[in-house]
């Protein structure tokens, strides 16, 4: 039955009887078209408003969502951020006009891209998301910094205090934009994280080094570097890295020998083990926190193909088989394969699985090249 036709017998029976509509649609049409966005989604990452939700919504939100998604808009809003950000660095102290006219095209595209997904979203779902929020922090500063150099050069008074605020943060438009930066950021954050708790234990045993210096080389040939508090914890920091090792051991040295032993247990116990758990370290925390932002991912696809497998049931409460949902699902995205969709579908949850519940368990083909058992 050629496509039109299919929906005109839809749109009929949608008019005549809404609950015939599942029975009639089948598989190959309404249904197969929902298990369509529903995929969709879940591959872009948009469940709570994307393809499924945006059928419902309004025209006005529908056309917001068609250009917000678009490819051509990313890429502008991309090249906007890029531009700004290089812009910033090479204006002068005091620009010219066509310096603040071309800096108040950048935050009209800001706001542009604000409102526009806050239009398909609404405000409150929007606002909701702490990324969004800063994005929407961000574009009122860049306006109020703009605002603010205006009206200074419009007076003749020199300067501006939102400028020092506003220019750094020019980089963090793409943190809160571009999904993978983002991630980038919260893996970066992580290891911050980290390097605070290394910090932590670092910091005792600077105190402690320093304060057995300040009594072991007040007034001897070592004053100079470790006689007082603020000398030792300065050149123990340096020394974490043996910098001024050769500086440090030899007025140590001058001393006597057995001063030595000083500086060897400063330098085993901080720069031989602190320091080289923080490589490791952060290598982990960095690989925790990509693996947690990967499961929220998988999570968020596997529910995505639930709902298709739920969409795609039959009017008896069944499941098409694997096999023609990845036949079916093929349409819109050609890498999905057959073994991926069994292995997404092999973790969910028996309510989401195929059918209702688990299938039982198959029993073993006999392998030709095995000989059968006595």
């Amino acid at each position: 039955m050629p496509a039109s036709a299919g929906w005109s017998r839809i749109a009929a029976l949608h008019k005549s009887d809404p609950q015939k509509l599942t029975a009639a649609a089948g598989p190959t049409t309404a249904a197969v078209e929902l298990a369509a966005l529903h995929l969709q989604d879940a591959i872009e990452g948009r469940l709570a408003h994307g393809h499924v939700y945006i059928r419902s919504a309004s025209l006005r939100a529908q056309r917001a969502f068609k250009v917000h998604i678009s490819s051509a808009f990313s890429y502008t809003c991309n090249s906007v951020i890029a531009a700004h950000l290089l812009l910033s660095t090479l204006r002068p102290p005091e620009p010219h006009w066509a310096w603040l006219l071309l800096e108040a095209l950048f935050v009209a595209v800001y706001s542009f891209d604000v409102v526009l997904k806050a239009a398909y979203m609404g405000w409150p779902a929007y606002l909701k998301k702490g990324w969004h929020r800063a994005l929407v922090a961000l574009v009122c500063l860049f306006a109020a910094e703009l605002a603010e150099r205006g009206a200074r050069r419009a007076l003749g008074i020199p300067g501006g205090v939102l400028a020092h605020l506003a220019r750094p943060l020019r980089p963090a438009v793409f943190c809160v934009r571009s999904r993978l930066v983002r991630r980038l950021a919260v893996d970066c954050l992580a290891c911050l994280r980290t390097l605070g708790r290394l910090g932590a234990l670092l910091l005792p045993l600077l105190l402690f080094f320093a304060t057995l210096a300040v009594r072991l080389f007040r007034g001897s040939a070592a004053h100079a570097q470790l006689g007082s508090l603020a000398a030792a914890l300065r050149s123990l920091s340096i020394l974490l890295t043996t910098t001024n090792l050769p500086e440090i051991s030899d007025a140590v040295l001058g001393v006597s020998r057995a001063h030595g032993a000083f500086v060897v247990a400063f330098v085993v116990s901080g720069s031989f083990l602190l320091m080289n758990l923080a490589l490791p370290l952060l290598y982990q925390s960095y690989c925790a926190s990509h693996l947690k932002q990967d499961e929220k991912e998988r999570r968020k696809a596997r529910e995505g193909l639930g709902k298709a497998f739920s969409a795609l049931l039959l009017p008896d409460h069944t499941a098409l088989p694997v096999a023609t949902v990845v036949r079916l699902l093929r349409r819109l995205d050609p890498g999905i394969t057959r073994l991926r969709v069994a292995a997404i579908v092999q973790t969910l949850s028996p309510q989401q699985q195929p059918g209702g519940g688990a299938s039982p368990p198959q029993p073993r083909a006999a392998s030709p090249y095995r000989r059968p058992l006595a």
